[in-house]
């Protein structure tokens, strides 16, 4: 897995089998969210639709809990992620719009 800030996105495409997917993705999820302003406000976001879409099409940007979320809405899957350089939690999954980190 490439170290360039698009891992979330390339794991995440190779487990789909997408070919190249760090561009496909982020602009699917930009899209989503432009799509969803009720759902993703700036409250949610932390910044305004537009310009976090804008900062998340870039690919030195990194993807996050919002982004697979979103990306679970998109492909009807549920998704979990785990962080592997601690020992505990962050241990996060998704599934049609909601996200939990199970304790």
């Amino acid at each position: 897995m490439p170290d360039d800030n698009s891992c979330m996105f390339t794991a995440f495409g190779g487990a789909i089998a997408l070919d190249d997917p760090a561009k496909h993705l982020r602009q699917e999820v930009a899209d989503y969210i432009i799509a969803h302003p009720d759902q993703y406000s700036k409250v949610i976001l932390g910044d305004d639709p537009v310009r976090y879409t804008k900062r998340m099409k870039q690919s030195d940007t990194w993807g996050g809990a919002i982004e697979l979320s979103i990306l679970s809405d998109i492909y009807d899957i549920q998704i979990c992620s785990i962080d592997v350089k601690v020992s505990l939690p962050p241990f996060f999954c998704a599934k049609k719009g909601y996200f939990w980190f199970p304790a």
